[in-house]
């Protein structure tokens, strides 16, 4: 609920510092702010905590933005060698679904040898791992 809570109040924050305070993009976030402030006293947990004070999501940093548009940079860099690669004569349409296989059974936490460690993978594999452990996580509740 507090994750919610506070990807609602990003939201709305945005809404409001990008929009007209008389637009209806404006007016509709200040409803949504309203109404998940009441919804959000009345069932979220943390409320119970009389230190609890609820926040917007945090934007990344400035730092945290530039790292990411390098990773972007370096994958599309490795996806047009890819390409020259495959016109050229190198990996073929098929060689590349079989890697793209392997690389789904390397990312499944059910595989053996299943490593929760990011480094050496590209942002996609990645991205693949956190999907798995998204859907196979059980909540402890």
């Amino acid at each position: 609920m507090t994750g919610l809570e506070s990807d609602v109040k990003r939201m709305v924050n945005n809404a409001k510092t990008y929009n007209n305070s008389k637009s209806d993009i404006y007016l509709d976030a200040e409803r949504i702010r309203k109404m998940t402030s009441n919804y959000m006293v009345k069932h979220n947990p943390a409320y119970k905590d009389k230190n609890y004070a609820a926040f917007p999501t945090p934007l990344p940093s400035e730092r945290e933005a530039e790292e990411e548009e390098e990773e972007e940079q370096e994958e599309e860099e490795a996806s047009a060698k890819t390409e020259k690669r495959s016109t050229r004569g190198g990996t073929t349409p098929h060689e590349s679904l079989k890697t793209s296989r392997l690389t789904e059974r390397m990312l499944d936490p059910d595989e053996d040898g299943y490593d929760p460690d990011f480094t050496g993978k590209t942002f996609q594999q990645a991205q693949r791992q956190l999907m798995n452990e998204m859907i196979k996580h059980k909540d402890d509740r």
